[in-house]
């Protein structure tokens, strides 16, 4: 895409979200007609169809804001626009087709094993720095008691040497005078291995300081990310620490891995400050002195700077617009205790968001261990929104029997014997077998754009 047609993207994409709002008048239970009229006159047609099913607004608010676009565009059209409001919001992903046409490494190639051996020496290093010198003072002063044992130097001179320069002068530094007692004689062959044990610990310490910058900026600059949606069983934790498992391994290679929070599988608010960055002390100062940044971006944008929240239109509208952030979601999956991006919704507006999430992702994981009624919805929505054809289902080996019933019952009996299980270790009984099959499903639904 060149780019006057992504300045072009830019522009729809802005328009699409502006038409995502609550108008006060439809939220009462019973809405006074007239000021509902005046403040739905002025609406376009894609905000009315908003409007009708926006989960602030009461359900008699709804039934005005469709009534408005109903005598606009005529019930049938109407109520199509209102279904296809929501499905056509999301941008279309950066994976292409032809992306995939050399098996999948674009997710599991070359740059995945690049990243794992740059994170792998930035914290080699940093290991390096930290066990040469966590008890580099103690040895250091224990080589110039030696020296003074010795009599090659004088208690007095060490004193001497150790005390820092009035300030503003030029009197040599505390550093100065120790490297200059190190040329008596005699001296200098006691701290040659301090003195070169220093240098590698110096060197390690530059090292991490330059790597993690390094390494957070290539994963930002992450230029292909899939969106996956993965859908499961809430509350059940047995169920979900097996599923963040397997997540973790075989789900965050793709990219954006997109799932609904619960009490089990959440964004932890404490997991980012020590994570892989955290060794780093210029992103420590720099994530000390974005605190009050964060909070003010917090108050006007529950998509960022923390979990991500949904429970009004502006949260919806925020989320749909943070899709497309994609240096951001690359950050943020790194950040995440679970490597999946854990949206937070109230209960109106769970069903908006995972629809949202249906249209946006490349493929669709769903863990059919146990169907609740949630997964339910989620099945029989799935059907009537023409999405089935991006689905990979996948299931604990255990249960498999069961799986396979649930997914005859909800209509994916043909999908059965492609379902993808893995155990409770979160390790995949075949993971060639469902690589084959989440490639498939993003083939499938790139050749439907």
């Amino acid at each position: 895409m060149d780019a006057t047609a992504k300045a072009a993207a830019r522009t729809a994409l802005a328009v699409r979200l502006a038409e995502i709002r609550t108008i006060s008048a439809l939220k009462r239970a019973a809405p006074n007609a007239a000021a509902a009229e005046r403040a739905l006159k002025p609406l376009s047609e894609a905000a009315l169809a908003f409007a009708a099913q926006n989960s602030d607004h009461s359900e008699a608010g709804q039934a005005l804001a469709r009534n408005a676009l109903a005598q606009r565009i005529g019930e049938a059209e109407a109520d199509r626009r209102i279904e296809a409001f929501i499905d056509e919001t999301p941008e279309p992903g950066s994976v292409e087709a032809a992306d995939l046409a050399q098996n999948d490494l674009l997710f599991f190639g070359l740059r995945r094993w690049v990243m794992r051996g740059l994170l792998l020496v930035a914290l080699l290093s940093v290991a390096i720095w930290l066990g040469l010198s966590w008890d580099a003072v103690d040895r250091e002063r224990a080589l110039w008691d030696q020296a003074v044992a010795q009599g090659l130097v004088s208690q007095q001179e060490v004193d001497s040497a150790y005390q820092q320069p009035t300030p503003n002068t030029n009197e040599p530094t505390s550093q100065q005078k120790l490297e200059a007692l190190q040329q008596r004689p005699g001296v200098g062959p006691l701290f040659e291995d301090y003195n070169r044990r220093s240098e590698i610990s110096g060197n390690a310490g530059l090292w991490s300081i330059v790597l993690f910058p390094l390494y957070t900026i290539l994963l930002g600059w992450r230029l292909k990310p899939a969106r996956v949606l993965l859908l499961r069983r809430f509350n059940d934790p047995q169920i979900g620490k097996s599923i963040e498992k397997m997540s973790k391994q075989w789900l965050r290679p793709y990219g954006h891995v997109f799932t609904l929070a619960d009490k089990h599988f959440r964004r932890s608010i404490i997991a980012p400050f020590f994570s892989w960055f955290s060794f780093n002390p210029f992103l420590l100062v720099w994530r000390v002195i974005n605190i009050p940044i964060a909070f003010i971006i917090r108050l006007n944008d529950r998509s960022r700077a923390g979990p991500i929240l949904v429970r009004d239109a502006r949260d919806f509208r925020n989320f749909a617009r943070r899709m497309v952030d994609r240096y951001g979601l690359n950050l943020e999956m790194e950040r995440t205790q679970r490597k999946a991006i854990a949206v937070l919704t109230s209960d109106p507006w769970w069903q908006h968001v995972v629809l949202l999430l249906m249209h946006a992702a490349d493929v669709i994981v769903v863990d059919v261990t146990e169907v609740a009624s949630g997964t339910e919805w989620e099945l029989q929505t799935m059907l009537t929104e023409r999405v089935a054809e991006r689905v990979v289902f996948i299931s604990r080996e255990d249960e498999a029997a069961d799986a396979r019933a649930s997914l005859q019952a909800h209509g994916f009996g043909g999908r059965a014997q492609a379902l993808a299980l893995y155990k409770k270790s979160g390790a995949l009984v075949d993971s060639r077998a469902f690589r084959a099959e989440m490639r498939a499903a993003m083939l499938r639904k790139l050749g439907g754009r």
